[in-house]
């Protein structure tokens, strides 16, 4: 087979409609296509990587790797039955903003891919006298939750099984709990994850034995923030949340924007009812959600949603006010010590409040705490000392020994 004629197996290709196991029929025992003795069919096994001078370690089909992993090297190990005959391998579901991109070369030498099939991201070349055949692939500006995947194809739809690579801060190939078993660049968590607030205060849920909530919401019009609550090991997935089933008079409006600022909702989305946002490097995320037409005996539901995946629903009602978990405010503590010259006072839960610290009978002195727990020291000569602290309406005394 010639140069000339790969452009009618890149052509071919498009037939292909679904990423199917290798079926029998596709292929003799030595991997030779039954539909082309010219073309191989192999398994996806057959198709190894190195990156990073790291072998891959692929699990079900996934892989992971670091942002390191810029440059991998593909090697087919045939057999010589399926030496001079032609391998295609295809690359897709590429993710994010980053880019894919084959090297061209000696295709006919087993060592590139030829140019005719690199821009439909499908890599053609032939087999080696041994039934080998390598290339490399760079990959631009990943981003920690970029993936892309890969498979072998061939004529009379053959495809193999797939491989799929994310990007991941460790490159572990761990996937946590949330992450959706079709896409690994998506979560499918539970409802809990998300919390509704108003201005400072957040909007109570009940749940069921069945796993389903309820909120509820002042009637009339209510601007509320959507928080997604997660941890770094969801850094940069996405998360997709859909709103349902509203009472009629009753509306949703999404604050759209640049979703991977995971402070807003993609645009496209947000007007269908639904807010496809990227977690942070925290695996966080928040949305505003105005509510309007809310009126007692009407609701509105939502849910997560990802592949083959929809979450419990929380129903939201509407009531003259809306319930909020109730606020706990710590209880300020504080603690009075003494050393060599010096009295120490620490000063816990009463961040941003005033604190008022008097030492014997000097002046004393206001301190506002920028941080939970603060210590402040006061030099003194040795002795027996009082110490008064005032925070609010709470005055303590403490009486103190100095060496």
């Amino acid at each position: 087979m010639k140069i000339r004629n790969l452009a009618s197996i890149v052509l071919g290709l498009f037939l292909i409609v679904s990423p199917t196991a290798t079926s029998p029929s596709f292929a003799t025992a030595l991997n030779v296509c039954s539909a082309d003795s010219s073309q191989i069919c192999a398994p996806i096994s057959s198709l190894h990587y190195t990156t990073n001078g790291i072998a891959s370690s692929i699990s079900n089909g996934q892989a992971s790797v670091n942002l390191a992993s810029t440059t991998f090297q593909f090697t087919f190990a045939g057999t010589s039955t399926v030496s001079g005959k032609y391998l295609t391998v295809h690359f897709f579901d590429i993710n994010g903003p980053m880019h894919v991109l084959m090297t061209i070369g000696d295709s006919a030498q087993g060592t590139g891919c030829a140019a005719s099939g690199a821009s439909g991201k499908n890599c053609v070349l032939q087999a080696n006298a041994q039934g080998n055949a390598s290339f490399e692939v760079k990959v631009l500006n990943p981003e920690i939750g970029d993936s892309f995947s890969y498979q072998t194809m061939g004529p009379a739809g053959f495809a193999s099984g797939v491989v799929n690579i994310l990007y991941t801060a460790s490159g572990a190939n761990v996937n946590p709990i949330d992450t959706c078993n079709a896409d690994r660049s998506k979560v499918c968590p539970d409802i809990s994850r998300a919390t509704i607030t108003v201005g400072d205060r957040s909007v109570a849920k009940t749940f069921n034995a069945q796993g389903a909530g309820a909120s509820t919401l002042p009637t009339g019009t209510t601007v509320t923030e959507i928080v997604y609550t997660s941890d770094s090991s969801y850094a940069y997935k996405w998360a997709f949340m859909k709103f349902l089933n509203a009472s009629s008079g009753v509306t949703v409006a999404l604050d759209a924007g640049d979703p991977t600022s995971s402070r807003a909702c993609d645009a496209q989305d947000a007007n269908q009812g639904g807010c496809r946002i990227k977690l942070d490097a925290q695996g966080n995320a928040r949305f505003i959600a105005t509510f309007a037409g809310g009126a007692v005996g009407k609701t509105v539901q939502y849910e997560f949603s990802g592949p083959n995946f929809d979450s419990k629903v929380v129903t939201v009602s509407f009531a003259a006010a809306a319930k909020f978990i109730p606020v706990v405010v710590p209880v300020a503590i504080v603690k009075v010590t003494g050393t060599k010259h010096l009295i120490t006072v620490t000063v816990t839960n009463a961040k941003a409040q005033d604190v008022i610290i008097q030492v014997d009978k000097a002046s004393a002195i206001t301190l506002k705490p920028s941080e939970k727990t603060v210590v402040y020291h006061f030099p003194v000569s040795a002795g027996k000392h009082t110490v008064v602290t005032t925070i609010k309406k709470t005055k303590k005394t403490s009486k103190v020994t100095v060496t």
